[in-house]
């Protein structure tokens, strides 16, 4: 099968979608072999304005990597309107930008991340929710499955959109976000008694950092030896 990737995001300064977006290329890559993955650095309504920094992978068709701004927007235009075919003549497609582009005969696999633009409005921009709001409303439209990557997600999906799996008959499946690193199941641990503890993630209010620094605040206080904290991360929003 000649699967489609959507890398836009990785083209950008990078969260935790475009990390994920980039291991799960990678990984299919190998699976199925770089010849039959196609990635797309521009996306839908995700148009860059630099791909150098995207993901590359070595034997894998990167057909938009090389247009510009114009040249983009107006090849995603042609395909949506069914004037010009999606380069690589993919099989299927896996959306992984909340994007959700008009892509006629060819299947979408739309991945949706947190709902937080749902839930917890107060954490991202008006611009933020409308535009992930009004994406993902495309995506009951044009996609023909779905992947979330937790229970709370779909949980929260279907809150939202109470009865839409059950009714529009299309398939879905959570599959967790697992850690990019590879792990030796076999070796040892090596974390000794003033390992640190770690927080990775954006650096901004949804993540509950001020939560993170509350308690760790009150873990100074009453542990007799206690561990550094560790946190790593891009800045977000705020």
């Amino acid at each position: 099968m000649r699967i489609g990737f959507d890398v836009s995001q990785t083209c950008a300064s990078r969260a935790g979608c475009a990390w994920h977006a980039d291991s799960l290329a990678k990984s299919l890559s190998r699976i199925i072999g770089p010849e039959n993955l196609v990635l797309y650095h521009h996306f839908g309504n995700w148009i860059n304005h630099d791909t150098s920094s995207g993901t590359t992978i070595d034997g894998c068709e990167s057909p938009f990597r090389q247009y510009n701004v114009k040249e983009a927007k107006r090849i995603w235009n042609e395909i949506e309107s069914g004037n010009e075919s999606l380069p690589g003549n993919p099989e299927i497609v896996h959306s992984n930008s909340f994007m959700a582009p008009s892509l006629k005969e060819t299947p979408l696999v739309y991945t949706i991340y947190d709902l937080c633009f749902f839930t917890h409005p107060q954490y991202t921009t008006e611009e933020n929710r409308q535009f992930c709001s009004a994406e993902l409303n495309k995506a009951l439209e044009h996609a023909s499955a779905f992947h979330f990557i937790s229970q709370t997600t779909l949980e929260v999906f279907n809150e939202r959109y109470p009865n839409y799996l059950a009714n529009s008959n299309k398939p879905f499946k959570v599959i967790h976000l697992a850690p990019r690193l590879s792990c030796n199941s076999s070796s040892k641990s090596t974390v000794g008694p003033n390992a640190p503890w770690l927080f990775v993630g954006t650096i901004e209010p949804r993540k509950n950092i001020e939560g993170l620094l509350n308690a760790f605040e009150m873990y100074l206080k009453t542990s007799p030896k206690p561990r550094p904290l560790v946190i790593a991360g891009g800045k977000g929003w705020l």
